[in-house]
């Protein structure tokens, strides 16, 4: 008797699968084989913040902001410079009554020039005035103060002496203070640290910071010799002053007669704490540090977005900067994406990453080598202004932060990652077989399976979702969402997937 042997075909399943949300943003502390669809491995110049990716942050050229008609002029004129910081200047003009803020920069052969931010004092004739007479050797630093009853500006460098620049009177330099690396104003003195004397934080007498004469009376210092390191950053805070050490934070009060001043030791960091990251945000102080980013309160030091640490590991930032505007904490720094332009070559900062301080979600900008970051708020102006420059651009440039998605003019390319996933299938073959996306302009988007394989598909821009059939064999599978449109928007990632039974 012969028996007939029947052969099974395995069954083929379909599943429809909701590939992901977009909603929170870069993850770095994962394996990618175990992070969350709702992440990014990768990812800048999007915004996600919406469950949507949507054109990001971009950098503007300022003149077109601050003068419109003139806007042309002027940058042909700052072009033939290369520009290495800018500085706000608060002043008011009492005799004359009327405003007469400033943004004064600073060139790369250390001349300063300002541009007027009162539309009224500005003309073809004085958009950018270079000062003849003020030069410096190195970066300097700035602090607005009110000396005699007039708004100044004090301006000072590791190398050079201190420069104030009155509203209405002439620039003069105070010979005998010390050369500043940092400063900030408390309850009338001027405190700050030396790069020289990195173990004491210099006071100037009350009500007088041009007044650097060492007296019980008048001027004088605070020495610190710890294991915490050089003190290299004072802010004002809470009543008291805070020192930033390469790892830790002092605490000084300063109250009245300089007997009375006491210190204590709050914090000792266990990466070293980038001294130009430090920023008073509102209420609390944010900076970076080697092994990532920190939030102070003043008695308080909290590690805070562990999940973007890893691109701080074995990077230098010795470079970086940020400022605080609107509620955000804004960052240049070089950050390690993870992929092969992990550090863009001969950039001081690869990076632009604006945090919402309450929220702490993240938008990365990524490709323009950042030298400078400040905030301005005018009567006249508001805004993050940068000095920056593209790989191809030998210039920093003056530029304002927005959300235009462009670098001067250039469309950015946006990047988001998945990690690897097998859609909570691990035993089962798997074909992609429809992907359903709804895209508002051009993009593309590419799989790519455990072995490398990849495919790439065209989006374009929909009032409805997209249908794209395919035939891609996975066990494994990530994808990746490129676009060069600044108004792109993307959302509702479906695929339909057949799957085999085992």
């Amino acid at each position: 008797m012969n028996v007939k042997r029947i052969i099974k075909k395995p069954r083929v399943t379909k599943t429809r699968i909701k590939l992901t949300s977009f909603e929170n943003g870069l993850n770095l502390k994962h394996d990618s084989n175990i992070t969350p669809l709702t992440y990014a491995t990768n990812l800048y110049n999007f915004k996600t913040q919406s469950g949507a990716l949507t054109g990001g942050l971009g950098i503007s050229y300022l003149t077109a902001a601050l003068y419109p008609s003139l806007a042309q002029q002027t940058q042909t004129e700052l072009a033939k410079k290369s520009v290495i910081g800018s500085y706000y200047l608060k002043q008011y003009d009492q005799d004359l009554e009327e405003n007469k803020d400033k943004l004064a920069v600073v060139f790369n052969d250390f001349k300063m020039g300002y541009l007027p931010l009162n539309p009224s004092d500005v003309s073809a004739a004085n958009m950018l005035n270079v000062l003849p007479n003020v030069s410096f050797t190195s970066k300097p630093v700035a602090a607005n103060y009110r000396l005699n009853s007039e708004d100044c500006t004090i301006f000072s460098s590791p190398t050079d002496t201190m420069t104030v620049w009155p509203t209405s009177s002439n620039i003069f330099k105070v010979i005998d203070a010390p050369n500043i690396s940092s400063m900030c104003v408390h309850y009338e003195r001027l405190f700050a640290t030396i790069d020289k004397e990195q173990t004491s934080v210099w006071f100037s007498d009350d009500l007088d910071p041009t007044n650097w004469s060492l007296s019980l009376t008048e001027a004088g210092f605070i020495d610190m010799q710890d294991e915490r390191g050089a003190l290299k950053k004072v802010i004002s805070f809470n009543d008291y002053v805070y020192v930033f050490r390469d790892y830790g934070i002092a605490r000084i009060s300063a109250y009245g007669d300089q007997t009375n001043f006491s210190v204590a030791q709050l914090f000792i960091s266990s990466g070293k704490i980038y001294t130009n990251t430090v920023v008073l945000c509102g209420d609390v102080v944010f900076f970076l540090a080697s092994d990532g980013l920190y939030r102070f309160d003043g008695l308080n030091c909290t590690k805070i977005l562990d999940s973007i640490a890893p691109g701080f590991s074995g990077v230098d930032n010795s470079n970086a900067e940020a400022t605080y505007f609107e509620n955000n904490y804004y960052l240049a720094c070089n950050f390690n994406f993870k992929d092969s332009n992990a550090v863009e070559n001969d950039f001081n900062n690869n990076c632009l990453i604006k945090i919402d301080i309450n929220k702490l979600q993240t938008t990365f900008l990524r490709g323009a080598d950042i030298i400078s970051i400040s905030s301005v708020n005018s009567d006249f102006f508001c805004g993050v202004i940068v000095c920056a420059k593209t790989a191809s651009t030998e210039n920093y440039q003056l530029g304002v932060v927005d959300n235009s998605g462009a670098l001067f003019g250039s469309n950015l390319t946006k990047v988001w990652e998945s990690p690897l996933t097998d859609l909570g299938y691990p035993e089962r073959q798997k074909n992609l077989s429809v992907l359903f996306i709804t895209s508002s302009g051009s993009a593309t988007i590419t799989f790519e399976d455990e072995n490398g394989k990849n495919q790439s598909y065209k989006l374009e821009g929909k009032t409805k979702a997209s249908k794209i059939s395919m035939r891609f064999p996975f066990n494994k599978l990530k994808f990746r969402i490129e676009s060069t449109d600044p108004l792109v928007t993307i959302t509702n990632p479906y695929c339909l997937i057949k799957m085999s039974e085992v």
